[in-house]
Parts: C-alpha cells; structure tokens; sequence
C-alpha cells in the first residue's frame, strides 16, 4: 500500500469537518423556522421564518460552493487511500461511538422540557412538534458532539 502525504489527509479531513459544521448550521436554521411555525403559526416570528425559507434556495448553493472551493481544485474518489484512511480511523470511530451514546442521552433528556413546552397545545401539534424537534435535536446533537470529540 502507498503512503498518502499527511497534507492530502489532513484536507480530507477539514473538508469532512467543514462540511459537517454546514450541515449542522442549515439544520439548526430548519429547526428554528419548524419551531417557529409551531409555537407561533399566526404571529410575527413566523414572517422570519419563511424568510429564513426564502433563503434556502440562494444560500445553500453559496455554501456548497464555498464549500467546494476550499478544496482548491482537488477532488477526491471514494476509493483514493487518504479518503479510505479517515473512513476506517478507528480513532474516528470511537469518537463516533462517543457521539452516538452523547446524543442519545441527550435526546432522552430534553423530552422532558419538550413535553413542557408543548403542554398547552393541541395533541396533533404537540406530536408534530415532539416527533420533528425529537429526530431534529437527536441528529443535530450528533453531528454536534461528533465535531466536539472529533476536534483536532
């Protein structure tokens, strides 16, 4: 087997990162305008939620494309030997393993002020809100902690 430049690693792994942290920020936005247009579906906040929707056409494409720039020209096959030693780091896949077990909990922890917050609503909106902010919460903080205990 080759010996890859740690340069050529390294990339790949900011890129990993990079794009992580972008996934992570447009789903936090979601959130917010999912929040918003169930806490607050005739209310002001709800205008800047679909505001905040109007943006995703525009900004997801500047984003990826920042993202793709900062590759600087170089591409990467799933089969290059620095993309197949980052996916099977066993280092990276115990953080993965801490992030899971991190998430999990966490998830299992804020059902409590979930439910709290929805007390005076009606049942199907209660469960709209629970079971969307329950799978949201639960890959946000994933992907949250995976960058925490993944940090270099």
């Amino acid at each position: 087997m080759t010996s890859t430049p740690p340069e050529r690693t390294e990339l790949v792994l900011r890129y990993g990162r990079r794009s992580l942290a972008l996934c992570l920020a447009w789903l936090a936005m979601l959130g917010t305008c999912l929040a918003l247009q169930v806490f607050d579906a005739e209310g002001p906040f709800t205008a800047m939620g679909n505001n905040l929707l109007k943006f995703l056409p525009i900004g997801l494409p500047i984003a990826v494309g920042a993202l793709q720039a900062s590759l600087k020209g170089k591409g990467f096959a799933k089969n290059d030997p620095d993309v197949r030693a980052v996916l099977e780091d066993e280092f990276r896949r115990a953080n993965l393993n801490r992030a899971f077990r991190c998430a999990f909990f966490t998830v299992f922890v804020l059902q409590v002020p979930l439910g709290f917050a929805v007390w005076n609503h009606p049942t199907h909106v209660a469960l709209y809100f629970m079971g969307g902010f329950t799978v949201l919460l639960g890959v946000m903080a994933l992907m949250a902690f995976f960058l925490f205990f993944d940090r270099g």
